[in-house]
């Protein structure tokens, strides 16, 4: 499990925050899943679902993001819509399996932390400087609460301590330990020697068979 996470350092917790602090924007173009009545459940994490309508709408989140990053360089002719659907679903059972992970192995994150970060999301933002007034507008506009924000703030914040606590780890063989050494004290003897073109130019005739 470790190694997993060790190779997808980058990208889902990335993906996460910038999901919870993006302002929604109109969705066209996408198809849905077709099934029957109700919430299907797309996928079961441990103890958790994920269902239909939450991976519908991280990935209407995550196109409009891609969108919006691409700007006039988006061409909806090139984009791989079942590719983008297939990753945005591997990255919510990952997030899901972590905040798990993070909740039964006792990592959290402490209300300094979180205020602390809060205080520094440019989203949040008046004149430079945090405002509530924007705060509460922003989540707002999301159809989230500051309670649900923060709750969701905390997950990704003990996620974070998962990865560089993984980030942070190696694992180094006495062989790897060994070539590593003697790379690190290898030395060369290297000789040079200067050829000055105008002292040989004279001394070389080329004739035209040769040339």
């Amino acid at each position: 499990m470790l190694q997993n996470i060790r190779d997808r350092l980058t990208g889902p917790l990335v993906w996460f925050v910038v999901g919870l602090i993006a302002i929604p924007f109109a969705f066209w173009g996408i198809g849905t899943f077709n099934f029957g009545g109700g919430d299907p459940v797309l996928v079961k994490v441990g103890d958790q679902d994920i269902s239909q309508s939450l991976f519908q709408r991280n990935f209407n989140n995550r196109y409009q993001q891609y969108r919006n990053l691409m700007g006039d360089s988006f061409r909806s002719d090139l984009f791989d819509e079942e590719q983008f659907r297939r990753l945005t679903l591997e990255d919510m059972i990952q997030d899901s399996a972590m905040r798990q992970f993070a909740v039964s192995n006792g990592y959290r994150a402490s209300d300094q932390t979180l205020r602390e970060l809060l205080l520094e999301i440019p989203a949040f933002q008046s004149s430079g400087k945090f405002s509530k007034d924007t705060y509460i507008q922003v989540l707002q506009r999301e159809g989230s609460s500051p309670e649900q924000y923060e709750a969701q703030l905390r997950q990704s914040l003990a996620i974070d301590q998962i990865r560089s606590a993984v980030q942070g780890s190696a694992i180094v063989t006495a062989a790897d330990a060994w070539q590593a050494y003697r790379l690190e004290q290898q030395t060369r003897t290297i000789t040079a020697v200067q050829v000055k073109v105008e002292d040989l130019r004279n001394k070389v005739q080329i004739s035209d068979e040769e040339i």
